[in-house]
């Protein structure tokens, strides 16, 4: 089992942290509705998502531009070899917090199992009580956080119930060996 690489605070500079949270409060980035959190099987959560990049399907959003620079800051962390995907999650204020499914996020077709020389990175743009667990720690949301850690670790997260909604940007990576 993996291992977390680390949990930065301030993670981005000021402005360029100012600058994403414009766009993502702002009527110009489509969320998109997905009835539930993961794809293969059915937790009874739903959550709006944004997709960035995603290797697998070759799609790549109009914003990538903006958000493409995180990888250079990720880089100071672990050498990247290989961006897979960047999707932003949403999770709204539903009255009570919700635990979504515990998951890795990239698996081998064949096997099944994490891809090898994956990385999670998992960085919040809100602060709030909803939170990340990462294997068996619990890392509530703050705004300008990242946590990276071994794509085979399960994870999950949660809804906030103090705020009328999460938002974090999952990026995976496959990293220089």
């Amino acid at each position: 089992m993996g291992k977390i690489i680390t949990v930065e605070e301030n993670f981005l500079p000021k402005e360029y942290n100012k600058r994403l949270q414009s766009l993502i409060k702002s009527n110009n980035l489509a969320w998109y509705w997905e009835p539930r959190s993961l794809r293969y099987t059915d937790d009874g959560n739903f959550m709006f998502t944004h997709s960035l990049f995603n290797r697998k399907n070759d799609y790549e959003s109009k914003w990538l531009k903006l958000f493409d620079p995180i990888l250079y800051f990720i880089a100071e962390y672990v050498p990247i070899r290989d961006c897979v995907r960047m999707k932003m999650n949403l999770y709204t204020n539903r009255g009570k917090q919700y635990e979504h499914a515990k998951h890795t996020d990239i698996l081998d077709p064949i096997t099944e199992k994490p891809v090898d020389n994956l990385i999670t990175c998992i960085y919040n743009f809100t602060t709030c009580n909803g939170y990340s667990i990462v294997g068996d720690q619990k890392i509530y949301s703050k705004e300008n956080q990242i946590i990276i850690f071994d794509g085979d670790i399960e994870h999950c997260g949660a809804t906030p119930t103090d705020t009328e909604k999460r938002i974090m940007l999952n990026i995976n990576i496959i990293k220089e060996t």
